[in-house]
């Protein structure tokens, strides 16, 4: 792979249309991006993107080429919840 590398970064092999356009420079950085965590935050972008920006939380941006990318357009939201029900008074009590 590393010597395929180097031709093609020499320009003496191209890149064929169906070839892989990721490339990792180490096992290490391959563990890292694709860690248990990111891997979980990839299912949800690619699960929830849409539903989140029709909510306001993300945007899809125009990325490289034809590619959206979700942006997160807030970095916290708050949530009020009241515990208890308001009901209006029965005979006139509060």
């Amino acid at each position: 792979m590393k010597a395929r590398t180097m031709r093609i970064a020499r320009g003496e092999e191209r890149l064929a249309a169906d070839d892989r356009k990721v490339w990792f420079t180490s096992t290490e950085s391959f563990v890292l991006v694709l860690s248990s965590g990111n891997r979980e935050l990839l299912r949800a972008i690619d699960e929830q993107a849409p539903a989140m920006a029709s909510y306001g939380l993300v945007s899809m941006e125009p990325g490289k080429g034809r590619k959206l990318m979700p942006k997160v357009l807030h970095d916290r939201v708050a949530l009020e919840l009241p515990l208890l029900e308001r009901r209006e008074a029965k005979g006139g009590r509060p």
